[in-house]
């Protein structure tokens, strides 16, 4: 596969997306910002393997963050509380945020997510893992985020997993086992993906948005830039986690499409 021919069809499904979020309200396709958080990722990916630059690999990230805030936004002004799209491991958009830089805009994310498991929405470890990453990016470790790891140590029944183990490192500040884990997280990610990308032979959503996930894992990025805010020396060579896209926190962001697209509809009497 090509990046560039995979990031002009991602680009070509973005455009269908947006038709819908200009249609709808957020309630009723949730689905929808789901997908474009998916495909602003792989397009994010896909600049960075094109061409090296890291301009279009962040703002592509910021943009998979716009459409999960925005979504969280607008089911938040509704009273929206019982959608299983709000669970928190459904996206990788609060992870798209942190690999950008952009920790505040990662933390607003976290502010407007769910802060209880609902059974059913999602797997309980997935639930801990992500709620102990909002409290981190938001501050510093605390009894609450020490609570929320305990409770992913018990879910797992003592068979920690090298996930867990690296979140562990990075909630007590220890890189030397952080980076051990997260090579060991990134090599099963990368097995993983491997095995996937062998069975997505068709042309698809599915194949064009995964294909830029066995080069680069967002989610190894998002917490290698979390341990380096922490204060946290963090060398070494990580699978799927390049230094090239591996970028410094510096909270810039970029134009919010849907933001954007809100207040025209607002001025045209048409708001969603």
């Amino acid at each position: 596969m090509d990046p560039r021919e995979i990031s002009e069809q991602l680009f070509e499904d973005v455009k269908e997306a947006f038709l819908l979020v200009a249609a709808y309200p957020a309630e009723e396709i949730g689905d929808s910002y789901e997908k474009l958080s998916a495909l602003y990722q792989g397009i994010a990916v896909c600049h960075l393997l094109q061409s090296g630059a890291s301009e279009g690999y962040r703002e592509n990230l910021l943009r998979s963050a716009h459409a999960r805030r925005f979504y969280l936004s607008q089911l938040a002004a509704r009273e929206i509380t019982n959608d299983r799209r709000l669970a928190l491991s459904r996206t990788e958009a609060f992870l798209d945020a942190v690999a950008a830089g952009n920790h505040r805009l990662a933390a607003e994310v976290g502010r407007l997510s769910v802060t209880e498991w609902h059974e059913g929405w999602e797997y309980e470890d997935d639930f801990c893992y992500y709620r102990c990453l909002h409290l981190l990016v938001d501050a510093s470790p605390s009894q609450e985020s020490a609570a929320v790891l305990a409770r992913y140590e018990k879910v797992l029944d003592g068979e920690p997993e090298a996930r867990f183990l690296a979140l562990r490192a990075l909630h007590d500040r220890s890189a030397e086992p952080f980076v051990e884990n997260l090579v060991e997280f990134m090599q099963q990610r990368h097995l993983k993906a491997e095995e996937r990308k062998e069975v997505l032979l068709e042309p698809d959503f599915a194949a064009y948005t995964h294909w830029p996930r066995t080069f680069i894992s967002v989610e190894g990025v998002a917490l290698i830039s979390l341990a380096r805010a922490a204060g946290m020396q963090i060398g070494g060579n990580i699978p799927l986690c390049p230094p090239e896209a591996q970028l410094p926190v510096t909270n810039r962001d970029t134009e919010d499409f849907f933001q954007g697209l809100h207040r025209e509809l607002r001025a045209a009497g048409r708001a969603r």
